[in-house]
């Protein structure tokens, strides 16, 4: 078992900041977690937030606090830091190897998509952010690792992508992207779904964009561990 991930993002038009952020945690029992967050307002404080919503849910994963804990407790946290002004939104993937199943927790609007060998979905059901709402429980779903499995998962600007250029978002052509390409390409689909983000603004992004893509890949030769992530930042 191969656990392979690829990650692409980019700031607004004239921002130096984004609004996204990601960090990665080796889970206590075995597998990786990786978060992805995305802050509201302006640049400086959407940076912050996110960054800092990241890796406290890195840091509470390390230590083995259950995925359906995190976002109450990152919750928690930004609440005592900011009080009532912050929000952010919280996409959780976990590739737990003991018990063979990925663990899917949202607090988004942006969907997960999800391709095997046999099956395509999408996670795309209401859930609320962190921060700001008292309660804010996520959407959680479990896959068992059963074959080569895909992930991919975004930033929450994917929800403006178009407003201003009548170009709407397509998930079918993420999915022909994810589709089309091995699983084991995940830097390649990461930034060819961030080149689609790009064109459906007309090269001039008036949101801030970030897609990650998530595989396990579970055929093929075994081999000696080996941790590696790619990650592209264009601004």
């Amino acid at each position: 078992m191969e656990i392979k991930i690829g990650f692409a993002k980019r700031a607004k038009l004239g921002n130096d900041l984004s609004a996204d952020s990601y960090d990665v945690a080796e889970r206590l029992k075995g597998g990786i977690s990786f978060i992805l967050t995305s802050g509201q307002g302006d640049p400086r404080t959407a940076h912050t937030v996110s960054a800092m919503a990241a890796k406290k849910a890195a840091e509470l994963l390390a230590e083995g606090e259950r995925d359906e804990k995190i976002s109450e407790k990152v919750h928690a946290y930004l609440y005592e830091q900011h009080g009532k002004r912050t929000v952010c939104t919280l996409t959780i993937i976990s590739v737990d190897t003991a018990e063979e199943k990925i663990i899917i927790s949202r607090n988004a609007a942006a969907p997960v998509l999800v391709r095997t060998e046999d099956y395509e979905t999408t996670y795309d059901e209401a859930a609320n952010p962190i921060g700001l709402q008292k309660h804010s429980k996520p959407e959680m779903y479990e896959l068992p690792i059963a074959g080569n499995i895909m992930l991919a998962f975004f930033g929450e600007g994917i929800k403006n992508l178009g407003r201003k250029t009548g170009r709407t978002l397509e998930n079918e052509k993420i999915f022909e992207l994810m589709q089309k390409n091995d699983f084991a390409d995940t830097a390649f689909i990461a930034e060819n779904i961030l080149d689609y983000f790009v064109f459906l603004e007309k090269n001039e992004p008036n949101t801030d964009m970030a897609a990650a893509v998530l595989s396990v890949v579970t055929e093929g030769e075994d081999k000696p561990p080996v941790g590696k992530i790619f990650g592209s930042y264009v601004y």
